[in-house]
């Protein structure tokens, strides 16, 4: 089976039954009578037609709610970097609390050697 687009399937099979109709006389003549595969290809090519508007409406919910998503969590993360500089220097950049904090956002950085970090362990809900 040859992994075609839908619209380009679904064509084909429309110009199928549209062939089939067109020379049904002549077919039923010979002991073939097309009108069951004439009728099932008319709906079968509605039927994935439907399903594939419903697949391209998913697909751009999908893509609002991957930006929706990457611009919270970019939001999130400048929040978050924000509040934890207040708490690295309230404690100190060279004491052990604040190179803790220093810490914390450095294993979101790539490392030197080009491998990613480690993501952080989520919070339990």
């Amino acid at each position: 089976m040859p992994n075609l687009p839908v619209a380009t399937t679904v064509g084909f099979m429309v110009s199928v039954a549209d062939y089939l109709d067109e020379h049904k006389t002549t077919l039923i003549a010979k002991k073939v009578d097309p009108t069951d595969n004439i009728t099932k290809l008319r709906a079968d090519a509605a039927t994935i037609s439907t399903e594939n508007q419903k697949q391209e409406s998913l697909k751009a919910v999908l893509k609002t709610q991957t930006a929706l998503i990457e611009e919270k969590c970019g939001i999130g993360y400048s929040e978050t970097s924000g509040i934890l500089n207040i708490a690295i220097n309230a404690l100190g950049q060279s004491t052990p609390e604040g190179q803790q904090g220093a810490r914390l956002r450095s294993t979101l950085r790539p490392r030197k050697d080009g491998g990613n970090p480690a993501p952080p362990t989520p919070p339990t809900p």
